[in-house]
């Protein structure tokens, strides 16, 4: 059943009403009410109400505080919308408590697997270790649990393996910038083997679709899990 006008009329005046005071409420609401059925006419203008109080926002230097529940906060990560507000809602879950009586909410991220949903789920994993919450998620047929297991970039080779790649193309600022790239995709494709120790050749890997890359080889030289990593530059 689509919104009434008169209904999204009272929507406008609450978000209104809140939004010098809580910006970041007043964007939950309206995020909330884009899930439901609305006019297009109506879609618009909340994008755009949206977009202005982001810009409110931003004006403040990001300085903003909200009187949002725990849960509600977590509701708004889950639009998976990567901007200034995904961030300062996540900033904001860093100061709460009670992420452990939450833990269960987080599951969610775990649930389907993709690149774009591996960048969300490092990003989660990392806050839930910040928090230190004992709660056994399930994710690739594997159980992770945050306090038990720590943080993924714990790991001392992988550290080193950094510094090397990038030392190898340090003094070109743009192959500099591909390996950068290379290096990060990698970690978000592999996170959950990196936490079990259970990558294999990484270097090779990462340094053959850099060098695909940079048109210092063919790819069909590479393998089947390089190419899963080079698709994503494709």
């Amino acid at each position: 059943m689509n919104m009434k006008e008169q209904e999204f009329d009272a929507l406008l005046k609450t978000i209104d009403d809140i939004r010098e005071e809580d910006p970041l409420k007043a964007i939950f609401v309206i995020d909330e009410n884009l899930k439901q059925f609305l006019s297009k006419e109506m879609n618009n203008t909340l994008n755009a109400l949206r977009d202005d109080i982001t810009y409110q926002i931003k004006k403040n230097n990001l300085i903003t505080k909200t009187n949002l529940n725990t849960l509600d906060l977590i509701s708004s990560l889950k639009n998976k919308k990567m901007d200034y507000i995904f961030m300062l809602n996540y900033n904001e879950l860093k100061k709460r408590n009670n992420l452990q009586e939450n833990a269960s909410e987080f599951q969610y991220f775990f649930n389907n697997q993709s690149f774009e949903d591996a960048y969300f789920q490092t990003l989660i994993y990392d806050l839930l270790v910040l928090k230190n919450v004992d709660f056994d998620f399930k994710i690739k047929e594997k159980i992770i649990n945050p306090k038990k297991l720590g943080s993924f970039l714990k790991n001392k080779d992988l550290k080193k393996m950094q510094d090397e790649i990038f030392n190898i193309y340090e003094k070109d600022v743009a192959k500099t910038h591909i390996a950068r790239q290379v290096f990060s995709a990698y970690l978000f494709l592999n996170w959950i083997e990196i936490l079990f120790n259970e990558t294999k050749n990484d270097y090779n890997q990462i340094i053959n679709v850099i060098n695909v890359l940079l048109g210092d080889k063919d790819s069909n030289t590479l393998n089947k899990e390089e190419l899963e990593l080079y698709k994503i530059f494709k």
